[in-house]
């Protein structure tokens, strides 16, 4: 069998100036993130000192509409797609070229490197080493105009009092250029050929993110979808992307108009959710890891793919994305939330729970046809007896797989069997004992902020419309995401010390400071 592969050395130069041209791209089975600043610095650190920084892998095809520009500029077609080192190869487009790259949330985003010529020291820019003479306050100055950079520097130190003798600028040129020379740093590039096909390319992925801790199961799931069905990759990422701004930003940042996008004031959608939510309702797989090897569909004893077997897992997803993503379902899904009692993110303490029920609405609503009237308390009901139990918390797939099994055996389109199934385990889970010990218990022993009981006593006071203790106040306002906080009104003003001794006759100290520290 002829090698699938070869390897070339790049210099740093050829490699930016690719990214800028647009003759190396992203492909989709990758997903778009920019390392944090510190990374960046400790990458410029070991090039500098001539430490081994990695490998960087290409796919060497052009793609016509299936590859993300780092650059965020409208290109050419990409020759050389990134398959392994987006991270390393966008940071040092964008400390290098001093332009802004788009993160994970599609937002802006400038990384801006110092550099110290004196202790030969790099760091991320702040205000004091933008301030200080002894730093360069920006690297990608000097690759683009070296003796500029050098000759701005020096007049700079001078101006501010410092002398420099004729050894000393010597060696800031010795430093000036060894720090110019870094666009000559050679990285070695695996280039896998155009003949090898997208199948392989995914395997090959998989196979050398899955040596490290990068990748979960669902990011296999995505790469699967891109190589098979990239516009289910793009719609995935847009509707996660877009639960965390306003239509009017989505319309920004796309550069066409946008009406809705899937911001709530209770989760910022991942990729991973809307997966986990596809795989549940479409294959009716709990487990991530069995709904990736149904996609693979290879022969346990031959290792052959089954492709029709295949394609059929393939569908049940891409039946599956426009049901999760449905704008009406979504929204009604959050007044669900909303009934619930609760007010912002601060009072859900598991996305696990809210992507789960969201899961159950979606099949009340599609395959059990239950009235939107009767769907939404009883959703609203699900997700409080989640939180409260913290049934999804933990071995969360285990336990929407036992969900899913338990309703897949009412009829499809009985609805009263649905309700009266999820009713069944809601009242299984909150018997008397469990109010009367549990959450007693619970309530003393807990922190507040993060406790779970705790924030479905607060939904609880919410949907009663009860009134702040000893102001005159409801609850729901004191909840209110939107509302500033005011002094006096925190939770730890709420149950003072003297009164709880005095009026409650409450003693122990624990309990007191349990009490006044709830907020």
């Amino acid at each position: 069998m002829a090698a699938i592969f070869r390897t070339v050395a790049w210099q740093v130069e050829q490699l930016v100036n690719g990214v800028t041209t647009g003759q190396i791209q992203l492909p989709d089975l990758q997903r778009p993130f920019v390392w944090p600043a510190t990374k960046v610095r400790d990458l410029f650190d070991s090039m500098y000192r001539g430490y081994p920084v990695g490998i960087l892998m290409f796919w060497d095809v052009a793609a016509h509409g299936e590859t993300r520009n780092i650059s965020g500029q409208e290109r050419l077609d990409a020759s050389h797609q990134i398959i392994d080192g987006q991270q390393r190869l966008t940071s040092l487009y964008a400390a290098m070229q001093g332009l802004p790259v788009r993160d994970e949330s599609y937002r802006q985003k400038t990384i801006t490197i110092s550099f110290n010529p004196f202790s030969e020291k790099f760091e991320v820019r702040t205000p004091a080493l933008a301030r200080s003479v002894q730093w360069l306050e920006d690297i990608s100055r000097v690759f683009d105009s070296p003796f500029m950079s050098r000759k701005d520097f020096v007049r700079r130190y001078r101006e501010a009092g410092n002398v420099l003798g004729d050894d000393d600028e010597e060696r800031l040129e010795l430093v000036f250029a060894r720090l110019t020379d870094l666009k000559k740093y050679l990285f070695d590039v695996v280039h896998i050929q155009r003949e090898a096909d997208k199948r392989l390319v995914a395997d090959v992925f998989v196979r050398i993110n899955s040596e490290g801790v990068r990748l979960k199961a669902y990011d296999y799931i995505l790469t699967w979808l891109s190589v098979f069905w990239p516009a289910g990759r793009e719609a995935i990422e847009e509707f996660s992307r877009n639960s965390r701004i306003s239509p009017q930003r989505a319309s920004e940042i796309s550069g066409k108009k946008v009406t809705w996008t899937a911001h709530n004031p209770y989760i910022a959608v991942e990729t991973g959710h809307v997966v986990r939510a596809m795989v549940a309702l479409g294959q009716g797989r709990g487990r991530l890891q069995d709904a990736y090897a149904a996609l693979q569909a290879k022969d346990q004893t031959t290792g052959q793919v089954d492709s029709v077997r295949q394609e059929t897992e393939l569908d049940k997803l891409k039946a599956a994305l426009p049901v999760v993503t449905d704008p009406v379902s979504w929204t009604e899904y959050v007044l669900s939330i909303k009934t619930a009692g609760f007010r912002s993110a601060a009072n859900l303490t598991s996305n696990m729970n809210v992507i789960y029920s969201y899961v159950l609405f979606l099949l009340g609503r599609t395959k059990y046809r239950v009235e939107l009237a009767k769907l939404r308390p009883l959703i609203a009901r699900w997700l409080f007896m989640s939180q409260l139990t913290a049934r999804y918390t933990g071995s969360s797939e285990s336990q929407i797989q036992k969900d899913l099994d338990r309703v897949e055996s009412v009829p499809q389109g009985d609805a009263a069997g649905f309700e009266s199934s999820l009713d069944e385990i809601i009242g299984s889970q909150l018997t008397p004992d469990f109010w009367t010990y549990n959450v007693p218990q619970q309530l003393l022993t807990s922190g507040p902020s993060l406790s779970p009981h705790y924030q479905c006593y607060l939904a609880a006071l919410n949907i009663l419309d009860a009134d702040m203790f000893m102001l005159n106040e409801r609850v729901r306002d004191w909840m209110d995401p939107s509302r500033p906080a005011v002094k006096g009104t925190e939770g730890h003003h709420l149950f003072p010390r003297a009164y709880q001794e005095a009026v409650l006759g409450i003693t122990d100290i624990k309990r007191i400071n349990q009490a006044a520290n709830e907020q």
